[in-house]
């Protein structure tokens, strides 16, 4: 009978997502669209950004695609930006939760003086992603990121939106809308 409770709470906790994981919440936001904006049509999926900002497929750091803000002044040396790179997951069976606990060991590895500041599930509309954001040094600036990861058939897209930690607040909302404007082809 021991073993049937067990068994029982065993399964209970797995489907709480409490095994095998860290358990996250789920937050709500809406997906976003706007006709204003350029739209990236690639094999697997579409993304949105607005028409001043830069498209980069140049392959740069192994990236996909990157999205480069408008400098601010004559003085601005940074480019605020958007950028995604795929990781096949082919043949392994890994949950988003998974991924994403394995991405923090790797961001605390990676980048220097990093601190996780928020890490969650989030559905918007139907898409749904895991959300990290994180402050560090990279280059010998204070940088803000914030990475979503998307599992789609057998891939993880890793989307990072990147600024310097003192711009993060100003990009925040055009960052969300860019990485919320997503949409998978089934």
């Amino acid at each position: 009978m021991k073993r049937i409770y067990l068994f029982l709470l065993l399964i209970t906790l797995g489907s709480c997502g409490i095994i095998g994981g860290k358990k996250y919440d789920t937050i709500k936001e809406n997906q976003y669209t706007n006709p204003a904006w350029k739209t990236l049509t690639m094999p697997n999926f579409s993304i949105q950004y607005p028409p001043e900002w830069e498209l980069n497929q140049s392959g740069k750091a192994n990236t996909v695609f990157i999205l480069l803000s408008p400098l601010e002044s004559d003085s601005d040396t940074y480019h605020e930006n958007i950028s995604l790179v795929l990781e096949d997951l082919k043949g392994k069976h890994v949950s988003l939760n998974q991924y994403a606990s394995a991405a923090e060991l790797q961001i605390k590895k990676a980048v220097s003086e990093a601190k996780l500041l928020e890490n969650k599930n989030v559905l918007a509309g139907t898409l749904e992603y895991h959300r990290q954001i994180f402050t560090g040094v990279s280059d010998t600036l204070h940088m803000k990121f914030e990475q979503n990861y998307h599992i789609h058939d057998g891939q993880v897209y890793v989307f990072t939106m990147a600024c310097k930690s003192n711009t993060f607040k100003k990009y925040e909302e055009i960052g969300e809308n860019i990485l919320n404007s997503i949409v998978f082809k089934k």
